[in-house]
Parts: structure tokens; sequence; C-alpha cells
């Protein structure tokens, strides 16, 4: 799996990394401080044969994210989202607008975990 964390790289070197690695199968973007959930998914939608991504976000996930992953990514088995949310800051909350998405296209997905965390 690789793992993007914002100490190793620039983010704009790891989405060329993404971008060059279309036969990745395993994805974790784990406690990516500047980089926004819209990054992380742009950078997916260009993984066609990803089968697990795991991503732990501070940042808003909207069902349009997760509906371009699952459209981009029809081998997708696992996902495992945690959106951490500090103390002040407030999100919309978009249970049914995520549900709705991974519903609406990935279908062949066996485990999802959502966890919305205050930190």
């Amino acid at each position: 799996m690789i793992r993007i964390c914002p100490k190793l790289c620039l983010f704009h070197c790891e989405y060329h990394v993404i971008c060059r690695s279309s036969n990745l199968r395993r994805l974790g973007a784990v406690n990516c401080g500047g980089i926004t959930s819209f990054g992380i998914f742009k950078a997916v939608v260009k993984l066609p044969l990803l089968e697990e991504l795991e991503v732990v976000t501070h940042s808003f996930i909207s069902g349009d994210h997760l509906k371009a992953v699952g459209k981009s990514c029809p081998n997708l088995r696992t996902l495992m989202i945690r959106q951490l949310k500090l103390n002040g800051m407030g999100y919309v909350d978009c249970g049914d607008e995520i549900a709705l998405a991974i519903a609406e296209t990935m279908h062949g997905l066996h485990h999802f975990h959502f966890l919305f965390t205050v930190v």
C-alpha cells in the first residue's frame, strides 16, 4: 500500500507518482494535513484498478467525491474513511449523500468503514 504523507514529499510529487501508477491496487492517504479530500479523490480517479482505499482527512468529503471514485474504480472492494473534525470547525451532515453515492456507484464494495471523529 502506498501511504501519502506530506512530511515525506510535496503533494504534487505524490500526485505525479499516483497518476503514473495506474496499476496500483491499494492506496492509503493518512493524516494529510494540508491536502484536501478533493486533491486525494482527484488523484484516486486516475487509478482504475484500485481495490482498497483508506482516507483519513480533516477536510470535507462529499457524495460527489465518492461518486467519482465509484465510477472511476469499478474494482473497489474496500473503502475506509475517517473524517477528523477539529474543535471549532463545523461540517455539514452528509451521511445520506455519502450512502447514496456508495449505493449508486460502488456495487462491488465488500467492506466499508466510515468514522467521524472529533479531535
